[in-house]
Parts: structure tokens; sequence; C-alpha cells
């Protein structure tokens, strides 16, 4: 089993969903978690803890270096997870992308992207050498959805990122690695229905079933552990088998 116990990994947006998932996969490792998060994350805590886990809550805005740089003060981490994301308000509102507004195309940008380099640039003075980033991207940006330029912009943007980080960090022995999440049972996407999340499994991937947020979580766990320690700068589709390239 991997062995985080000592290790301080952060996740933003990760009192719920994916991000929850994610905390409660790592903390079983013996990792303490931390979890950062505009939404209260006391009840993700909480969970985490009565679990037999460490975790804490600091709230902290992606978008704002000031609220981030507060999250890393006198903090030392070995990993971080950029989960936060700004998805669910677009859930059943697909626009074609000559309605989408200025304002609309910034808002998810702020946080899906500008979020992404804030954060990490706040977090390189608290991460120790050796430590794991793992950003989130999608696996829309590889079939081009239509009706969300701006999403996938914002998430195209983090695999490029992703490689970047990884060639500057290296001499630290810092490694940067990317997911794509294929269509997952999450709260946002739930939004949508149950059923649709299966219906569209079964209509587009080889695995017949539908993604769960523990599914997801598997994959950036093993991203965060020492077994994967020859890998960075990488982009680690996780489908279900929908898209290969």
């Amino acid at each position: 089993m991997q062995n985080l116990a000592g290790e301080t990994i952060v996740v933003t947006g990760g009192s719920q969903g994916i991000g929850l998932a994610i905390a409660k996969n790592v903390a079983v490792k013996g990792a303490h978690i931390l979890i950062t998060d505009i939404q209260d994350g006391t009840d993700a805590v909480k969970e985490i803890e009565d679990a037999g886990g460490s975790a804490e809550f600091r709230k902290g805005d992606v978008t704002s270096e000031e609220s981030m740089r507060a999250v890393f003060k006198d903090t030392k981490i070995d990993g971080l997870v950029n989960n936060a994301a700004y998805y669910a308000p677009l859930i059943g509102n697909f626009k074609q992308f000559t309605d989408i507004t200025v304002e609309e195309f910034e808002k998810v940008m702020s946080v899906n992207t500008t979020g992404v380099f804030i954060v990490t640039k706040e977090a390189v003075p608290a991460l120790n050498d050796g430590a794991r980033i793992v950003n989130i991207s999608s696996g829309t940006i590889l079939k081009g959805t239509a009706g969300l330029l701006h999403y996938i912009a914002s998430k195209a943007a983090v695999v490029g990122m992703t490689r970047t980080m990884a060639r500057e960090l290296a001499d630290r022995d810092i490694r940067v690695n990317t997911i794509m999440p294929g269509l997952t049972a999450s709260p946002a996407s739930l939004q949508g229905g149950e059923d649709r999340i299966q219906q569209r499994a079964e209509a587009s991937q080889m695995l017949k079933r539908a993604i769960q947020p523990e599914d997801i979580a598997n994959v950036i766990g093993f991203l965060l552990s020492h077994e994967s320690g020859m890998m960075t700068g990488q982009v680690v589709n996780v489908d279900g088998g929908n898209i290969l390239y």
C-alpha cells in the first residue's frame, strides 16, 4: 500500500465531490490533508477524521494571490492537487462560442487557468523538495465539445502549464502531472441527472459503467505517491476508454 505517513497534501476545492474523494484517498495512506476551498470544508474534515484520518480546513479563493498566500503561510507541504474548478454553473447552460460574453469567458478562465497558476506559484515556497503536484484538465479538450469553448480553453491551458511547471521544478525533484477525467458522477455533473451519466457511459465508453469520483481519486493518489516517482510532465486520461490518443 502506498505510504504517505508524515506528509502534508493540499487539495483545492476539497470540500465535496472529486476533491473530497481525493482527500479521503490520500488520508487513508497516512497523509495529513489540508483542504482549501471557497466553500466551507468543516464537514469534509470531520468525515476524514471520523474515518481515522488527519485533516484541516483553510478557507481560500484560488483567484486571489493574497488569499492563497495566507493558506500556505508558515506551512511545508509534500503534495498539491489543483482540483478547484468553475464547472457546475455551466451544466445545462451550453452556449455557442459566439454567444459567450467576454465576462463569462474570463470568469471561467480566472478559476480554471489563472487559479492553477496562482495556487501553484504561491505553493512553491511551501513545497518540500521531492513534492508532487497534480493538476486536473478535462477530456473535453480532446473532443472539442460544442457549447463549452470557455471551459475547454481553460482546461487545455492546464496541460501546457503542467509541462512547463514540470520542467521548471525538476531541479528540486518536484514532479508535476495532470489528469483528464471523463464525465464523472460528481455533484456538479449529477445536476443533469444520474441516468444521464450512465447513458453517456454506455454510449461513449468502452467500459460501460459511470465514472465515480473515487475512480479519479485512485489515479491521483498514485500520482501523489512515491511509486510514480519517474512520472512527470505527463497527461493521464481517466475516462473509461472514451478517447484513445
